[in-house]
């Protein structure tokens, strides 16, 4: 869904600050932050 796609400089708002941390941590790996 929309939420897979994430365009450069578009910003997102989430229900929870936690979950946009750990989405964007889980799509980008754990090694990179």
């Amino acid at each position: 869904g929309d939420l897979l796609y994430f365009p450069k400089g578009t910003s997102i708002t989430f229900s929870t600050d936690d979950f946009g941390l750990g989405f964007f941590c889980g799509q980008r790996g754990e090694g990179e932050a």
